[in-house]
C-alpha cells in the first residue's frame, strides 16, 4: 500500500510537538522551584516524599515551597509594615552619664524584658531617686525574678547594695550582669566605683583596662579610673597621660571632675602652674558649689606651699 506524500510531514510535525512539550516540562519547574535546595538536600525538593505538600484553595493550588514571583498578587508583599520594637531607655536609672548608650543597638535580651518586670524596675528607679533603698532594693530584685537576665537591674541592684553597705551582695549583682552579656558597659561602671570605695587601686587598673576600647563613653571612664588608680599608685606620669586621655575623649565637658583630678596629679608633681590651670577649667564647668569652694582650697593650698618655699 502506498503512502501517501504527506504524511511524513505530519509525523514530523509531531516529533516537533512533542519535544516542544517536553522542553517545557524541563523549564516549567525549574524556574517555579527557583530558590529551593537542590536534590538531596536537607530541605528536598518541591513534588518530593519529604517536602510540604501543596494546598488547594479556591480552585488555584498553591505550594508552600515556591518562591512569591513578582507580577501575582496572591503572592505579593504585605502592605502593612512590621511594628518596631519598643525599648525604654533603662540607662535612663543609672548615676552615670551615658549618652551614647542611647542610640546603641538594641539587644536581644533587652527587648526580651516582660512588661511586668520593666514594671518593678521602674518603681525602684523612683525609689533609688528618692533614697529609700530598702524599698529600690526589694523592687529590683522582683525585676530579676521575673526576667534573670535583666541586666540593668543587676546593676541597679548593685548600686544599692553599695549605698547600703553591702559590698560583697554588690560585688555580685555587678558580676552578674557581666554574666549575661560582658560587652555591657554599666557593670563595668559598677565595679570600678565599688573597687574605688575599697581603695582596691591595683584591681582598679586592672579593670580599667579590661573595657578600654568597648566605646568612646567606656574609654573615657577607663581613662579616668586608670589615672585615679595610677595617681594612688603614686605613678604620676602614667596617671597624667590617662587624665589627659579622658579629657580628649570629653569634648563635651561632661566629667568636669577630670580637671580637678588632673590638678591634683600637676600639683604632687609641684606644677603649680598647670594645677592652677586645670582648676580654672574646672570652675568653669562645674555646677556644684560645694566642689567649687573644695577646688579653690586646695588652689590656695598649693600655692601657699610653694610661696613657702
Amino acid at each position: 500500500m502506498l503512502v501517501p506524500r504527506h504524511q511524513p510531514r505530519i509525523a514530523c510535525l509531531k516529533h516537533l510537538v512533542f519535544w516542544a512539550f517536553a522542553i517545557a516540562l524541563s523549564v516549567v519547574p525549574l524556574g517555579a522551584q527557583k530558590g529551593t535546595p537542590p536534590s538531596g538536600g536537607s530541605g528536598g525538593t518541591r513534588g518530593s516524599t519529604g517536602g510540604t505538600p501543596p494546598v488547594r484553595s479556591g480552585g488555584r493550588t498553591f505550594d508552600p515551597g515556591m518562591q512569591p514571583q513578582p507580577g501575582f498578587g496572591v503572592f505579593g508583599p504585605t502592605t502593612q509594615p512590621l511594628p518596631k520594637p519598643v525599648v525604654i531607655e533603662d540607662e535612663t536609672c543609672l548615676p552615670w552619664d551615658l549618652p551614647d548608650m542611647r542610640g546603641a543597638t538594641v539587644s536581644a535580651i533587652r527587648l526580651g524584658v516582660p512588661s511586668k518586670a520593666r514594671g518593678d524596675y521602674e518603681k525602684a528607679c523612683g525609689a533609688f531617686k528618692k533614697k529609700k533603698l530598702t524599698e529600690a532594693e526589694q523592687q529590683f530584685r522582683g525585676a530579676i525574678e521575673k526576667y534573670s537576665n535583666y541586666q540593668a537591674a543587676w546593676v541597679m541592684l548593685g548600686e544599692v547594695l553599695q549605698n547600703e553597705q553591702k559590698m560583697n551582695e554588690a560585688h555580685d549583682a555587678c558580676s552578674q550582669a557581666l554574666v549575661v552579656d560582658p560587652t555591657y558597659l554599666p557593670p563595668y561602671l559598677c565595679l570600678a566605683g565599688l573597687l574605688e570605695r575599697e581603695k582596691e587601686w591595683g584591681e582598679l587598673l586592672t579593670l580599667s583596662d579590661r573595657f578600654l576600647g568597648m566605646n568612646p563613653v567606656g574609654d573615657r571612664y577607663a581613662y579616668y579610673y586608670s589615672a585615679i588608680a595610677h595617681f594612688h599608685l603614686y605613678n604620676l606620669p602614667a596617671a597624667q597621660k590617662s587624665a589627659l586621655q579622658a579629657i580628649a575623649i570629653d569634648t563635651e565637658h561632661h566629667q568636669p571632675g577630670l580637671y580637678f583630678l588632673l590638678a591634683q596629679i600637676y600639683g604632687e608633681q609641684g606644677d603649680v602652674v598647670d594645677a592652677a590651670a586645670q582648676i580654672m577649667q574646672f570652675l568653669k564647668y562645674n555646677v556644684v558649689r560645694q566642689d567649687k569652694e573644695a577646688a579653690k582650697q586646695y588652689l590656695a593650698q598649693l600655692q601657699s606651699q610653694q610661696n613657702a618655699k
